[in-house]
């Protein structure tokens, strides 16, 4: 069996992880403004990623599934404030830009390496 972080129920997870976090770094919540909603928007998608990270989980990762079940309500609760820190701290902003860079590269690292080995596998088919 493949580990978690390379299976796509891992993969869903991290991006899901990485998304908001990415969010914030790029935006400021301002009342009312496009910052507000693409902050919201991204939560909302981490949401839905995550329950559909957590239903593949399921049935071959049970302890990764109940891990992410008790993680994903603390981390949206503490989200709130990360974000009100990062309109003031521009130290926090680019610590969440790391984090997100961090589980992007967790969560696309199978896909990248994998086109980057099918393309080292296609034979060469150079004509005289």
């Amino acid at each position: 069996m493949e580990p978690f972080r390379d299976s796509l129920a891992g993969r869903l997870l991290a991006i899901a992880g990485a998304l908001p976090l990415a969010a914030g770094a790029s935006v400021l919540w301002d009342s009312g403004g496009m910052g507000t909603v693409v902050i919201i928007t991204a939560v909302f998608a981490a949401i839905l990623l995550g329950i559909c990270g957590l239903g593949l989980a399921l049935e071959d990762y049970g302890g990764y599934a109940v891990a992410g079940v008790l993680f994903l309500p603390p981390a949206l609760l503490l989200y709130t404030p990360l974000v009100a820190v990062a309109m003031h701290a521009p130290v926090a902003r680019f610590a969440m830009a790391v984090g997100a860079v961090m589980l992007f590269a967790v969560g696309l690292r199978g896909t990248i390496s994998g086109e980057r080995s099918a393309l080292a596998r296609t034979p060469d088919h150079r004509t005289a």
